[in-house]
């Protein structure tokens, strides 16, 4: 039989209680010991005075009355990384006296320490029922409080406070500029109306919400299912609006990627393959997507890329795929508010995975600028997880300038001997071909400015500038006498050309920005250039060198400025031990590529504050949602449309105008103020038998648009409704 896990109050916390009401005295809880009970599990009584085994005591940090019932305590210790070495299967509650007021088994849980090869704090709770928790005191010696980094983790899940967990984070945790960079990442900037099919349906007073992605979104790993992201969200969505129905699921399939997503023939079966898979939710023969499609989700969280960098896809692959799943979505009857999550990082250690950083961070920012280009929302956990695990922002940058080739011994390297390098100058020597010099600073953005001079004609004579350059790949600008071209690595053809009259022995002024996913060229005149190439493109999104040369015909270079866009930095607060777990079955994470507990609370789940938050604004689109009144009278379409599946009878009627349903739409009895539910089966002629008891289709009819109900078959509409319209 499975081990049952509690905590109760003992004989003598009753009797102190119930004497603290009577005489209006309270009872001081101040300390909390744990033990191993002797290596193995055995089940407290209230007759207990003391624990089993204690091994080790520490005072209590704090005590909250529960949200949802005012009569239940929950007691917070911390056990610092420093402590450690012993299992935990017991936990006491004491009071001010010694006395032991609560008891509780415990799930075993080994405390490690840095002998053991990983430390981590360990926060202990238990929660205790009493008849009147104003009876309570917390009674806290302040040399026993401890602040720990794991302090951020009891941020409150509301948006209103979110304020406020700043400034409590940053007087916690000494490290004020990385705190910084976190507050202004949690800020989200939510494009405009992306959000408006969500905030519809809120108005409603009903929201679908659904996530689809890997096993991150999945919740693998996680000692407490609750401490996934997605459920994370889903609770801080029904504290945001608590008198909404929200509607939940969760479709994440752990080692899937965004292909399988795109896989019609991906279905449900009675176990997991590489064709199918089985969870509670699935059906057999029902493919991946189309569970999603049927639940109709108004808000659809789509988390891929972790499995997809792993399993060979680039950037550019990814953005595909991202292209082809939103077209897909773009289809449904409802079209979903999307929100885009680029994914974390795997460990650095490569002994444990050897998941290379720069790819799955490529993939990452493809879908950060998949989402900016296309007018996405952005949950952005990737840029979280790094400002935390490495102190470095991926969004906000910080310019630095460079002038010449100055101090070639330790920034320039390649065939510097190749070239006579002077402070503003790089001249190719006698008969050099084919050489380069390389900057040896590692950026993924910057602007290049240079001036060229040619030789020779055609390619042979031509200038070639590098950027981002690694074992990636790199871009190559190409100024010829006739065009000038933007290639990307090795290939035969061009990104992108354009005709381009360059003259011989001649310095012309060239400009390279490169940001994301933009490329931006410009030749001419340095104080009033003319942009030649601006170009969009997801291949490359990764870091690398800026190399200069040439391949036949070398031209001289001078007057070179390079600008580069520093990631903003500060400290790292959190280890990866701390973010991503260990390999222990006992803890949470993986320790490879799985978030701990943790990681979920304080790098998935603020990348929605601001998404949650805008979730309460109104629509700023110019109009209201307003009622028609849709009378009775409505007529009986026997014989012209199909009957219904379910026996009702049905009835219809057509209205003025035309109307895009997708920019939300919703259906009321006026005398029972009950609401019908926009059928997502039943879409056009084809598809009425689908129609279901309390539910109604409406499509386009010619000019007009048309509304179908259901009634009983011996039934008929003598009710009028009111059909609520965006206008």
């Amino acid at each position: 039989m499975a081990e049952q896990f509690y905590t109760i109050l003992t004989s003598i916390g009753k009797a102190k209680i119930a004497n603290s009401v009577t005489t209006g005295t309270k009872v001081n809880l101040t300390t909390l010991k744990v033990g191993d009970s002797n290596g193995s599990y055995y089940n407290p009584t209230e007759l207990q005075t003391t624990l089993v085994n204690s091994v080790y005591s520490c005072g209590i940090t704090s005590v909250e009355i529960d949200n949802d019932n005012a009569n239940w305590l929950t007691i917070i210790s911390a056990i610092p990384a420093t402590v450690g070495g012993f299992s935990i299967r017991e936990a006491g509650v004491f009071d001010a006296d010694g006395d032991l007021i609560a008891i509780g088994k415990y799930p075993e849980t080994y405390k490690p320490v840095a002998s053991d090869g990983s430390t981590k704090e360990l926060y202990l709770k238990m929660t205790l029922e009493v008849t009147n928790t104003s009876n309570v005191e917390l009674k806290i010696d302040p040399t026993v409080i401890i602040a720990t980094k794991n302090d951020i983790a009891i941020l409150t899940n509301s948006v209103s406070l979110l304020n406020s967990q700043m400034l409590d984070m940053e007087n916690k945790i000494d490290r004020p500029k990385s705190l910084l960079l976190y507050d202004n990442a949690v800020k989200n900037n939510i494009p405009i109306n992306s959000l408006n099919v969500a905030k519809r349906a809120i108005a409603l007073s009903t929201i679908n919400v659904a996530f689809w992605g890997d096993s991150i979104t999945e919740g693998k790993d996680q000692v407490y299912a609750g401490d996934s992201y997605a459920n994370r969200v889903y609770n801080l969505i029904k504290k945001t609006f608590p008198n909404k129905t929200i509607n939940f699921q969760n479709f994440g399939l752990a080692g899937k990627g965004i292909t399988d997503a795109n896989n019609s023939s991906f279905i449900g079966g009675t176990s997991d393959t590489s064709t199918t898979f089985y969870r509670s939710w699935s059906a057999v023969g029902k493919s991946w997507q189309q569970h999603i499609k049927d639940f109709a989700p108004d808000l659809l969280i789509v988390a891929f890329g972790m499995n997809d960098s792993q399993n060979g896809a680039s950037c550019e692959s990814e953005a595909t795929n991202l292209q082809t799943l939103v077209n897909y979505i773009n289809t449904w009857s409802k079209v979903p508010s999307v929100v885009l999550v680029p994914t974390i990082l795997p460990t650095t250690n490569t002994a444990l995975y050897s998941q290379r950083q720069d790819i799955t961070n490529a993939v990452a920012l493809a879908t950060r600028e998949f989402a900016r280009n296309n007018g996405y929302t952005i949950a952005d956990a990737n840029r979280l997880f790094q400002i935390l695990r490495d102190g470095q922002d991926e969004v906000i940058r910080n310019s630095t300038i460079e002038y010449g080739f100055s101090d070639v011994a330790n920034n320039w390297s390649g065939d510097t001997s190749s070239f006579t390098i002077g402070s503003d100058v790089l001249i190719p020597n006698a008969d050099v071909k084919g050489k380069y010099v390389i900057r040896n600073k590692i950026i993924d953005s910057g602007i290049i400015e240079i001036k060229v001079k040619l030789h020779a004609i055609n390619l042979e004579g031509a200038s070639f500038i590098k950027y981002r350059e690694s074992d990636l790949g790199y871009f190559t600008v190409v100024l010829q006498d006739s065009y000038i071209q933007l290639y990307y690595s090795d290939s035969e053809s061009s990104i992108i050309s354009v005709p381009l009259s360059t003259p011989l022995e001649t310095l012309t002024y060239i400009k390279i920005e490169y940001n994301g996913s933009k490329h931006t060229i410009y030749t001419g005149d340095y104080n009033n250039p003319t942009k030649q190439i601006e170009f969009t493109t997801y291949k490359g999104l990764h870091d690398g060198k800026v190399s200069i040369g040439g391949n036949v015909t070398i031209p001289d270079y001078q007057n070179i400025a390079l600008t580069f866009f520093n990631k903003a930095s500060g400290n790292p607060m959190y280890t990866e031990v701390e973010l991503l777990g260990t390999t222990s079955p006992n803890d949470s994470g993986n320790g490879v590529n799985h978030p701990s507990g943790l990681g979920h609370a304080i790098y998935y789940l603020p990348s929605f504050y601001d998404i949650i938050n805008e979730l309460t604004r109104p629509i700023t689109t110019s109009g209201v949602f307003i009622p028609t009144k849709v009378a009775s009278g409505w007529s009986d379409p026997t014989g012209d449309y199909p009957t219904p599946n379910s026996g009702e009878r049905m009835f219809y009627k057509i209205l003025s105008g035309n109307y895009d349903k997708n920019n939300g739409i919703a259906l009321r009895r006026t005398d029972t103020g009950a609401y019908y539910t926009l059928s997502t089966t039943a879409i056009d002629t084809t598809s009425l038998a689908n129609l279901a008891p309390n539910t109604f289709a409406y499509y386009k009819f010619g000019a007009s648009d048309i509304i179908f109900i259901t009634v009983p078959s011996n039934g008929t509409v003598t009710w009028d409704c009111d059909l609520y319209r965006y206008q």
